[in-house]
């Protein structure tokens, strides 16, 4: 019986270490793979855009859903764009004529759909996706205002 613990407690002063040791091997190769699949990601260049937009949607999410850090719910508006410019030396990846989702942490106001707005807007992420995200909001002028939007039937809709 002595030979037996003697045999288990050399077997187990080899295998743990060597158990040890693969693990570790195995934990730095996955940091490796992932550091080196986060350093590909390519991120959006810099850009900015000042928008004129009809709002078309206007909707809460709960921050869970759009993948935010924030506990905050977050505002998105689906703008028809009808001005866009870029800002300063910064790239403008809004053109007239797109249709996009664009998100606030500041709160937003219901009151706003229908409405034509003026924005700036920046894009964020990488390759895999992005997202516009809205600063300083107002509603435009009455002069200022997008055109109305046409039904399907060519008539001009209503407000």
């Amino acid at each position: 019986m002595v030979r037996w613990r003697r045999a288990e407690s050399n077997c187990a002063a080899v295998f743990l270490p060597v158990l040890y040791l693969a693990l570790l091997a195995v934990s730095v190769g996955l940091a490796e793979h992932n550091a080196g699949a986060q350093a590909s990601r390519a991120p959006l260049i810099p850009n900015a855009s000042r928008i004129r937009a009809r709002v078309v949607k206007y909707s809460i999410w709960d921050a869970a859903l759009v993948s935010s850090r924030d506990q905050q719910a977050i505002y998105s508006l689906v703008l028809d764009v009808c001005a866009s410019e870029k800002v300063g030396q910064a790239a403008s990846l809004v053109k007239v004529g797109d249709r996009i989702e664009a998100f606030s942490r500041a709160p937003l106001s219901g009151d706003l759909f229908g409405k034509t707005i003026q924005s700036t807007v920046r894009a964020s992420g990488d390759e895999r996706g992005q997202r516009f995200w809205l600063r300083d909001v107002r509603l435009a002028r009455p002069g200022e205002a997008c055109p109305a939007e046409k039904n399907p039937s060519g008539s001009e809709r209503q407000e």
